[in-house]
């Protein structure tokens, strides 16, 4: 991962690094960090899905939520109907996900 990094950050000289998964995107701040570079003065990271570690960051990690349960609930009635014969062959479903750009109790009294 180091070495991806550093070759993006270095030889492609990129604004942005968009992490697939949470566990990446951490592991990729982790790099980041240790290359000396600032986030998000240098360079901006965007993840796929939140994750609690996220709140140990100085700033806010953009990341695009899923809708979990919804997925769950289509594998399962995919699953169910293909069980019984009534589907067959490929589905395709699409779900909406959501970009997070600022935490959700931003402006919130607590």
């Amino acid at each position: 991962m180091q070495t991806a990094v550093r070759s993006l950050l270095f030889d492609e000289q990129v604004e942005a690094i968009f992490f697939c998964t949470n566990t990446l995107a951490i592991e990729g701040l982790k790099q980041i960090f240790s290359l000396g570079k600032k986030v998000p003065e240098e360079v901006d990271v965007v993840a796929f899905d939140q994750s609690i570690a996220y709140d140990f960051f100085e700033y806010f990690i953009p990341h695009i939520n899923q809708p979990i349960k919804k997925i769950g609930e289509e594998a399962v009635r995919l699953l169910i109907g293909q069980i019984n014969g009534k589907i067959t062959g490929a589905a395709r479903i699409c779900l909406k996900a959501d970009l997070v750009t600022q935490p959700l109790n931003e402006g919130k009294a607590t």
